[in-house]
């Protein structure tokens, strides 16, 4: 196993994988974030709106949510296609 931090990752459960050397744009992933503005912390539902109709469309997500906002991955050959999937679900998308 690399001890490169950069090729490693670790769950909290411990399990690690590793990214492999080659990763490319290719096979990369874009990011999608939900706006500049911070949402009302007692919003509920804003990430489901975003992720559910990825996920009916059978795109993958990677997902992380802060205080600011959330912040949703796609893979990066598929970006077209999930603006697309986001803005038939009423979602205004800048790609």
């Amino acid at each position: 196993m690399s001890a490169d931090p950069s090729q490693q990752i670790q769950s909290a459960h411990g399990a690690r994988d590793l990214l492999p050397a080659t990763d490319t744009a290719e096979d990369g992933w874009a990011a999608l974030w939900n706006g500049d503005d911070a949402h009302d912390p007692e919003a509920t539902g804003m990430l489901s709106a975003i992720v559910a109709p990825l996920a009916a469309g059978e795109l993958p997500v990677w997902t992380a949510a802060t205080y600011d906002g959330d912040l949703v991955l796609v893979p990066s050959d598929r970006l077209e296609e999930a603006g697309t999937v986001l803005r038939r679900a009423g979602h205004q998308v800048a790609v």
